[in-house]
């Protein structure tokens, strides 16, 4: 488990998924919009992604969900005229 400002990220391994679909995945729990939003991902059976590099993509979404919140938001800070 780790914690950021914005989100808590927990990575998991669950044994009794099917062999074929790859039994580790991560979660991020965050707020968005004033509610929980749970954005997830899971391995492969032969993962073409590393779970460091997966965690680097779910934090990447994390924020990316984000700062589209905050656009919508305060459109006025984000627009570039």
């Amino acid at each position: 488990m780790k914690r950021s400002r914005n989100a808590l990220y927990i990575e998991l391994t669950d044994r009794s998924r099917l062999g074929y679909l790859g039994s580790w995945h991560s979660k991020a729990f965050m707020n968005v919009a004033d509610q929980l939003a749970v954005l997830g991902g899971y391995s492969g059976l032969s993962p073409s992604v590393s779970r460091i590099d997966g965690e680097e993509l779910l934090r990447a979404f994390a924020q990316a969900t984000l700062a589209a919140e905050n656009s919508a938001k305060y459109p006025l800070l984000h627009n570039k005229a």
